[in-house]
């Protein structure tokens, strides 16, 4: 396994003195040089109170080349505690390890057909971000999970999150209908701890239920319930996932094509542009 971990930069002045946030990202490296400064321009910038520690777990397919040699570059990212590389062979033979069955489950329907293995690596690299974090210690304040090829198109109100998020309250974009979106939460540290043992539920499920098919925000949804975690939704979320070759879809968009009724109704009106 490939492992780069870069010093953490001084912190500075009052610095020490504010809150501390943690940024636990996890997914394909592919199009983050394409979203990264969005994060820092709708989260980071409007929120000068607190100081954030950024942690990044990736399994590495080789389309990532150029921004891993962007995280690797010390100085380059600011507030970079930790990264860790996983090859995609490796992360494939950890799947096959803790999930025997995953190759024997039904193809499932609408966009998540024949997505099992994406869905399993999904939970799994949240599980490996997490513990990154949790491994450094700082005494955080806020854990912020995100994705490295979210394009953030709303403002983040850190301030009133730190309000909400107590005891198991989850803020996440989307929670209805046995359904919880699972490409960006904010909760305190130990709920957040919590959530990323989503993938340890994921695992059970998977074993107990081997005729099943998977559907990645409804495994959330059963790990939410499983772990007694709280939604809490996040109204004002607006993102897009941009994809390789730069094209960029609403964050919901997988969710209306498979729950259309439901998107008419529960979820925010399609981003049509972003303004970072």
């Amino acid at each position: 396994m490939v492992r780069a971990f870069l010093c953490p930069l001084i912190i500075m002045g009052a610095a020490a003195d504010k809150p501390r946030v943690a940024v636990v990202t996890s997914g394909s490296l592919r199009t983050f040089l394409n979203c990264n400064a969005s994060f820092f321009r709708r989260v980071v910038q409007p929120n000068p109170g607190f100081v954030f520690d950024f942690y990044y777990f990736a399994v590495a397919d080789g389309s990532d080349a150029a921004a891993a040699r962007a995280l690797r570059r010390p100085g380059r990212h600011p507030g970079l505690r930790r990264l860790e590389l996983e090859p995609y062979k490796e992360a494939l033979a950890g799947l096959e390890s803790d999930l025997p069955r995953l190759k024997d489950l039904p193809a499932g329907d609408g966009t998540a057909r024949g997505k099992a293995t994406n869905v399993a690596l999904m939970f799994r690299s949240i599980a490996k971000a997490d513990a990154l974090r949790r491994n450094d210690a700082r005494g955080h304040a806020l854990v912020i999970r995100t994705r490295p090829d979210l394009r953030w198109c709303s403002d983040l109100n850190l301030t009133a999150a730190l309000q909400l998020a107590h005891g198991k309250t989850v803020l996440v974009p989307f929670a209805e209908d046995n359904l919880v979106f699972d490409q960006v939460a904010v909760a305190a540290p130990r709920a957040m701890e919590a959530y990323a043992n989503a993938y340890a539920t994921f695992r059970d499920e998977v074993e107990r239920h081997p005729a099943r098919s998977l559907y990645p925000e409804r495994e959330m949804w059963r790990h939410f319930r499983s772990a007694k975690l709280r939604p809490l939704t996040m109204r004002r979320f607006r993102g897009v996932l941009v994809r390789s070759g730069g094209r960029a879809e609403d964050s919901f968009s997988k969710l209306r094509r498979d729950h259309g009724a439901l998107g008419a109704v529960a979820m925010p009106e399609r981003v049509r542009v972003c303004d970072e």
